[in-house]
């Protein structure tokens, strides 16, 4: 979207010569964000705007153009952030830290800045300015959030209070985390500002002691108070030798093995195993090794190497299909839960996408080698003390994080692929290079998670980092399918299928950003067939566009940069992409969707997960319109949870309004994040029995119903948000509405409803009243609605910890059992990049 900002007050280089505004002039007085943008403007009269919604400055500026001084492009960049930064919240209280500068094949240097504030590190806010190959200023990119000079400057409490606070939490038994000595938590513990919307939150964030090595968690304890702010999980899901290219195919049919030459093979300490400069392939390999926790001893696997070369250095390894009842002799576990061939297969394939990055302008990742480990299985947290090991559906790219002496020597970044139940994910390609890709935008922009804005909570970022990842596993294979044998025969996810913001959005990462995915796929298809490019230009812009991206970056942001980056090549392609973008709504989504039509899913956060008060709004927002002769709307849902984040019961209310969607802002008020509506009719929900739906193998659970009610309504729009005002992480089923006709209860009512006038911002709307006419049950739908329901169930599970889930579109299981070990503080919530 883009605009321009109103200011009333007129920059002093309005009064002065163009000449004279296009040199930076140091005594310029642009602190003030009016006069910086007047003075902008007249500098770069090319420039377009990106909004920062809800906080009065840009995030965007694009065409800029504009010359600096500065001896190295970092000053050149810095300069300008001082000059004209106002615009994009560069106040006198933000602090820029220099983090990096990538020159990009294409001639444009990316200078990236963190913020501080008041000397400490404000997490996940960003700046990254671009110079084109001139070294002016071309565009800039801002995730900053400028203090309110309301945050809290010193904490009141220590780091082992804070650590104290974590461990307390495990104590009571709602999660579980390692144990470690004093030493370990001081290292673990760092003092930040957490952005909660457009508030800054002195907070404690800690690494969380592992319980396994797929266990990714931070934590954010308030400083000032100790109370838990959020529980994050930073994992992302998802010689000669004998390889798929790029997997065995649907069910493990339709393609043999190939050998090929193996790349980055150095073995520098002559072991014989798979060690290179890129990557050094690992197995899982269940030793008898355990961790101490809060809920005691936890079996663990052991990463050891253990595929070997042949006598002429080749490694020929032959896949184990999970039907093979054969047993590995030196472990004693059976051979498909250890086989050496995943070793050689992951090997291969993450140097062939490092290799393909590398193409396109990549260099290396924030650390080499890249850990990956495959045959990966979880503790089984049925039976803790039982020493097995299960398997696990999933694969996930983790950061590196502190070690743990004599645990997880982990300081590189990793990879890891579950054995599953049915199917080895190191076997399919596809997933290699989409795990890859995490690690790639992790190493370059560092996309993050959540965000907030006027529509509620934001899920951008990581909507982007799950599409951008399925989009060059599918260009680098060239197949819109992902996951052709770990997804069974319709694959994971397929980027081909047409999906539109905001019907593809759910609250669910992988869902949410499939209309971008599709999109890239789509505009890749037309520019190389019709217009000329190269799938090297394509996907080079592509890769540059992302590279250049501040870490809570937007989806309108992307289009943008991603727009004007291929319109730098081609001005044709830029228009493709505009025009791409718009039917896909990459560019221009507002997130609300027609409630007219039932809802399958929806993903929630809780102030358990998401320290806000007095609720958490949800990603979309809902219309409903109300027809003549009706005066009432009832919305209804299933709420499927057993338990969520800390085991608390989900709880939510409903917040309306009539004419426009809700406007959410949000302040920092006596230390607490808080968040409030422009909303006139505001509902707590109200149980009405339960539902049968299917959880798999013929068998049906009963869900309880809730449902809101609203009368005293005039015919017209209506938008809603379903808000969690008690709870963590959770989902709810089978959104829908219905408008009706309440039962009049007295004659005056009648008389008023008469002369009811079309509803505006300022009608005034009658208190929600509970409806009990007997024709307004939410469940009319409810029988035609449970295949949609099956079907979408049978996708989709809360996540238990991973980053990427791939489960097999071929089961279709509610996973109440999922939600319960959530509830249990196994495996947490709030998917988020590792610090």
């Amino acid at each position: 979207m883009r605009f321009r900002l109103s200011f009333f007050v007129a920059s002093l280089c309005l009064l002065v010569s163009s000449a004279l505004c296009a040199q930076v002039v140091p005594g310029l007085p642009t602190k003030n964000a009016q006069l910086a943008l007047d003075a902008l403007r007249a500098t770069a009269p090319s420039m377009t705007l990106l909004e920062h919604e809800g906080f009065g400055t840009a995030e965007a500026l694009f065409h800029l153009d504009v010359a600096v001084p500065g001896a190295t492009r970092e000053e050149k960049a810095r300069t300008f952030l001082e000059v004209y930064g106002a615009v994009v919240g560069k106040t006198d209280a933000v602090e820029l830290l220099h983090t990096s500068t990538r020159r990009m094949p294409s001639g444009h240097t990316f200078v990236r800045f963190a913020e501080l504030h008041a000397g400490t590190p404000v997490y996940t806010a960003d700046v990254v300015v671009w110079l084109n190959a001139e070294d002016r200023v071309d565009t800039v990119l801002s995730g900053l959030i400028p203090p309110t000079g309301d945050e809290a400057s010193e904490a009141t409490l220590t780091h082992e209070a804070a650590f104290d606070a974590l461990e307390a939490l495990a104590r009571s038994g709602q999660l579980n985390i390692g144990v470690v000595d004093p030493s370990e938590q001081l290292a673990r513990t760092h003092l930040v500002y957490l952005p909660m919307a457009a508030t800054l939150r002195l907070a404690y964030l800690i690494d969380v002691p592992e319980v396994s090595a797929i266990d990714g968690r931070i934590a954010f304890v308030d400083a000032q108070t100790g109370a838990i702010l959020s529980v994050f999980d930073t994992t992302r899901q998802l010689d000669q030798a004998n390889v798929f290219i790029p997997n065995p195919g649907p069910n493990g049919v339709g393609n043999a093995t190939e050998v090929r030459t193996l790349l980055h093979h150095e073995d520098a300490q002559g072991t014989g195993f798979l060690s290179g400069s890129l990557v050094n392939s690992y197995n899982c390999v269940n030793q008898g090794e355990t961790i101490s926790t809060f809920m005691g001893n936890i079996t663990i696997c052991s990463e050891v190497q253990t595929a070997s070369a042949d006598a002429n250095g080749d490694y020929l390894h032959d896949p184990v299909w999970p039907s093979n009842p054969a047993i590995e002799p030196v472990s004693g576990e059976r051979l498909n839960d250890v086989d050496p061939f995943a070793e050689v297969h992951m090997f291969y394939h993450v140097n062939s996408v490092y290799a393909a990055f590398q193409s396109l302008g990549f260099e290396l990742l924030k650390q080499v080698p890249l850990r990956a480990v495959v045959n990966f299985r979880i503790p089984d947290f049925q039976d803790l003390t039982g020493g097995k090991l299960v398997p696990m559906d999933n694969a996930a790219f983790f950061q590196a994080g502190p070690i743990i002496p004599g645990i997880y020597e982990r300081n590189e970044d990793s990879i890891i692929f579950g054995q599953g139940q049915s199917v080895d994910y190191s076997y399919d390609g596809d997933v290699i290079y989409h795990e890859f890709t995490h690690a790639v935008i992790y190493s370059t922009s560092n996309l993050q998670f959540t965000n907030f804005d006027s529509i509620g909570l934001d899920l951008a970022p990581g909507d982007m980092h799950e599409a951008l990842s399925d989009y060059f596993a599918a260009t680098f294979t060239n197949d819109s399918v992902i996951g052709n044998y770990a997804g069974g025969t319709v694959g994971i996810r397929d980027i081909g299928l047409d999906k539109v913001c905001p019907d593809n959005m759910i609250g669910e990462a992988h869902d949410d950003g499939s209309h971008l995915s599709g999109a890239l796929w789509d505009l890749r298809n037309d520019l190389v067939a019709n217009q000329g490019a190269t799938l090297d230009q394509f996907d080079g812009a592509i890769y540059e566009a992302v590279a250049g991206l501040p870490q809570l970056a937007t989806h309108p942001m992307t289009g943008n940069v991603v727009r004007n980056t291929l319109a730098a090549i081609d001005p044709a392609w830029g228009t493709a992409a505009q025009a791409i973008f718009e039917e896909r709504m990459v560019i221009g989504c507002d997130r609300v969707v027609d409630l007219s039509v039932m809802r399958p899913l929806l993903y929630i956060y809780g102030p358990e997960a998401i320290a806000m008060s007095p609720w958490v709004p949800s990603a979309i927002q809902f219309k409903v319109t109300v027809p003549e002769g009706h005066d009432s709307v009832r919305i209804g849902w299933l709420n499927p949870n057993q338990g969520g984040f800390m085991g608390a019961m989900p709880e939510f209310r409903v917040v309306g309004r009539a004419g426009q969607p809700l406007r959410f802002s949000y302040i920092n008020q006596m230390g607490q994040s808080t968040v409030s509506a422009d909303s006139s009719l505001d509902a707590k929900e109200t149980r009405n029995g339960t539902e049968a739906v299917p959880v798999g193998f013929g068998q049906t659970q009963n869900v309880p119903k809730f449902e809101a009610t609203f009368n005293g309504l005039l015919p017209g729009d209506y938008y809603f948000s379903l808000v969690t005002e008690a709870g963590g992480q959770g989902q709810v089923m089978k959104i829908r509405s219905e408008t009706f006709e309440a039962a009049p209860i007295l004659e005056e009512a009648e008389a008023e409803q008469d002369v009811a006038a079309e509803p505006t911002e300022d009608t005034a709307i009658a208190e929600p009243a509970e409806d009990t006419s007997a024709d307004a049950s939410v469940d009319a739908e409810a029988n035609e609605d449970t295949a949609a329901v099956e079907e979408l169930v049978g996708e989709k599970t809360v996540d238990e910890g991973c980053g990427c889930h791939v489960t097999r579109n071929t089961r279709s299981e509610l996973p109440l059992t999922v939600l319960l070990a959530l509830g249990a503080g196994l495996f947490l919530v709030v998917r988020r990049r590792r610090h």
